[in-house]
């Protein structure tokens, strides 16, 4: 929480249509708690072989728009939506959607080429 009152949101936010929430974050008390995500979605990608001797691993992704307001000023920002993808539980590789479609294009592509 912040030191200063009139630092804090007092509003609800405009949830997009696939953020869990949905009621406009009511009970966040800073911008930072106001974001939206998607429900995550989990995909499994089996086993390695062995010799990479790794375990199996998965991926999880979701949705997420980060708010924000600037530093003085009492009017909340909203940050372009973005693709999020956690391997394994690691840190996550935030996509633009551009990003996310470029790179959902050339999996695409390489499957094709695989499959032909």
């Amino acid at each position: 929480m912040s030191e200063r009152d009139d630092e804090h949101v007092t509003g609800a936010v405009q949830c997009l249509p696939w953020c869990t929430n949905g009621t406009g974050h009511l009970t966040a008390a800073e911008p930072e708690e106001q974001h939206c995500h998607s429900q995550p979605r989990r995909i499994d990608l089996g086993p390695m072989p062995a010799h990479l001797g790794r375990p199996p691993g998965h991926l999880v992704l979701q949705l997420y728009r980060d708010v924000y307001r600037s530093r003085g000023s009492a009017e909340v920002n909203f940050a372009p939506p973005d693709v999020e993808i956690y391997p394994s539980g690691t840190e996550e590789l935030k996509l633009s959607v551009a990003q996310a479609r470029a790179l959902a294009a050339v999996l695409v592509e390489l499957c094709d080429a695989a499959e032909a």
